[in-house]
Formats: C-alpha cells, structure tokens, sequence
C-alpha cells in the first residue's frame, strides 16, 4: 500500500496513453489506456512481429472506427463488453449472443492451495510478477478477454526501490450469465508491484512484495474462478504502479480509461491490499452500502469481518475508484502496520497461511453475496 495519501494528485493525474504494443504470450490483448485527466507523450507504436495476431477484437475494432478522431476518453477496453447504453448496430457486433457456459467450480481452496499460487510471486520483479499473472494465472483460471493496458510512470525512483518501466495493468472477465442488456459488472482489483524503502529497516535487502500486496493479487484469478457462477460480469485487475509517487497510477489509468456508460455498469469495486494476517477489516472510507452487504454475509455463515480506521497504511486502489463516483469496499487484514511492509520483513513467512485461508473464503463469499444484491430475487 501506498506510504501517503498526496490525494489531490493521484485524482487529477491519469498515466494512460496510446501505444499499443506486442503481445509475449498468445491469447493476450495489448491496448492503451486513454486518461480523461491529462495526456502524455506516448511511444510510437510497435506492431510487433508478423506472427502475432495484433489486430484487436471486435468489440475495439468497432470502437476505433466510429470516428477518425475518437474523443478522450471514450475508447473501450480491448475486450470489454459494449455497454448497456451504446448504439444498437455496435452492441449486436460485439456483444456475444449467449453466454458462455459456467466455469466449473473446483472445491474450495485450501491453505496450501492458497500459499503455493502466493510462492509464486516471490523472488520475482515487478515485470515478472505481471507475466505471473498474465501468462500462467489468468489463462488457467479461464478468464476471457485478457488484456494488458499500459501505466506509463515517469517518476524517476531510483533501482533500490524498485523497477516500474513497461508495467501494465493485467485484467481478465468471467461473464455473467444474465443477457447482455441487463448484465452490470462487479470489479475485483489487487495491485502486484512492490517497493523497498530502504530506511525501513535495519535488515539489509529488499521486500519480497508478498504481504504487499502478493497476498490480494494472488487471489484475484482464483476468486473469479471459483465463485459461485456470477449473475453479472466479474472482472479482476491487476493493478500496475500502484507503490511510488504519485501513487495509484495503475487504478487511476484504468477508471479514467472508462467512459462515464461504463463507470455508471460498474456496480461495486471491491479492492484487496495486504491480506493473510489477523482478522479480515473493512477501511472505513468502503462504501456503506457494499459494507452492509458484506457484514450480513459475514454474520449468516459465521465468518470474521471487522473494520479498519483510515490511514497511511491503508490508502490503496480504491481511492480513484471512490474519486469517480464507484462504490467502493476496500478489504484488508487488522494485523500489520509500516514495520511489515516495504522491507526485507515482507516475505512468504510473514503470512499466516490459516488466516489467509479464511480471508480468502469470506471474500469469496461477500463476491457471491454482492452478485446476489445486485441481481435481484
């Protein structure tokens, strides 16, 4: 999580910028991200070698070619479904015409489950940490759609923090299977780069990232996997650069990207930060109506859930989410402050696998819940 607030400039600043660039792995989509706050310079474009399929899918095909100059802002992610408000003739183009069948739901998680997917972040840099996800986890839990969208940062944070160069947010759907017109979206997101400060502690080295925040990114393509099949879309992002200044720039490249039809389809973000340790806490800036939800869910199957004060430590994705008007439930773990994070302290053995277990099947079962609200009896 993010060491300080700086709020005023994680909401007026967006780092999405045009480029589209080669995929490394099949069945990947590479696109840019369109700020709605402020423009900048981007790379010229690399179509990347003849054998990759770099033509978008339908869906950002269409919307490239509705106007030769497209307004900031409006342009959908590659692979997202149109909205439930676009034109007529462009939503019988993309949207598909039944829904894909569920995905089977494997038995719940186990503790070990859980500590060998978050192994698989350690040791790793922040690159090899979105590969980790974009490569292996996403396609093996059967996520459509899978695109990387760029974060570009320029903060100029020196190699004993961290390397951010070339991150992208790694984002992946399970689709709803209510039809198209009146399907909605719930938004689970988890930041997975990592930095070191080094005058946190004496002990010489680096973080390992895995508190912070391996614990909620390694969560995201398994609670999309394993939920009960969802009524709405269910859409995981792995969010890039959320660690250095001016923070949050993975999040708030990928609200600002979406056009006002499409924040007013997302129905709640739940944000996963720091988890596998104590109890499971809602930060007190979660949305009380997501938060309400959540309480009663925890309450009918006797699950542990409590609340968390607003702090530095806790300051996280959901902030630029809150900052456009998205519902917001930000979910993370009471035992923990700065001498745990962002130092050599942050490694596998600072997780409680059985905490982290139980962590893990209450978010799952405030996910169904929350599907559950929204669709209605």
């Amino acid at each position: 999580m993010a060491l300080r607030l700086l709020l005023a400039l994680t909401l007026l600043m967006a780092f999405g910028a045009a480029g589209i660039l080669p995929p490394h792995a099949p069945g990947i989509v590479w696109v840019a991200a369109v700020s709605e706050v402020r423009p900048h310079p981007a790379p010229a474009a690399d179509p990347g070698p003849p054998s990759v399929r770099s033509v978008p899918p339908p869906s950002t095909t269409e919307a490239l070619a509705r106007t030769a100059a497209p307004q900031p802002g409006q342009e959908r992610l590659a692979g997202e479904p149109p909205s439930t408000t676009a034109a007529p003739a462009r939503a019988a183009a993309s949207a598909p015409q039944d829904p894909p069948p569920a995905v089977p739901i494997p038995a719940a998680a186990t503790a070990e489950d859980l500590m060998a997917t978050l192994a698989g972040f350690s040791g790793k840099s922040n690159q090899e940490r979105q590969a980790y996800l974009a490569e292996r986890l996403f396609p093996e839990a059967g996520l459509t759609d899978i695109t990387l969208q760029r974060v570009y940062y320029d903060g100029g944070w020196g190699e004993e923090y961290g390397n951010w160069d070339g991150l992208h947010n790694v984002i992946g759907w399970r689709r709803g299977s209510l039809p198209e017109q009146q399907r909605r979206r719930i938004v689970v997101g988890a930041h997975y780069d990592k930095v070191t400060y080094p005058w946190r502690s004496a002990t010489p080295g680096h973080s390992d990232g895995i508190l912070d925040n391996g614990t909620g990114a390694a969560l995201l393509a398994r609670l999309a996997r394993e939920v009960a099949p969802p009524k709405h879309d269910l859409v995981v992002v792995g969010f890039a650069t959320e660690e250095p200044p001016p923070f949050f720039a993975g999040s708030t490249t990928y609200f600002g990207a979406l056009s006002p039809e499409e924040r007013d389809a997302v129905l709640a973000y739940v944000n996963l930060d720091v988890l596998g340790r104590g109890e499971l806490a809602m930060v007190m800036n979660s949305s009380p109506p997501l938060a309400a939800v959540a309480l009663a869910r925890a309450a009918s199957g006797g699950l542990g859930l409590t609340w968390r004060a607003v702090s530095l430590d806790v300051n996280s994705d959901h902030l630029p989410a809150l900052s456009y008007g998205i519902p917001v439930l930000a979910l993370t773990s009471t035992d923990y402050d700065g001498r745990h994070i962002h130092a050599p302290e942050d490694r596998l053995s600072a997780v409680d696998p059985a905490a982290y277990a139980r962590h893990y099947a209450t978010i799952r079962a405030i996910l169904e819940a929350l599907d559950q609200h929204f669709a209605g009896p």
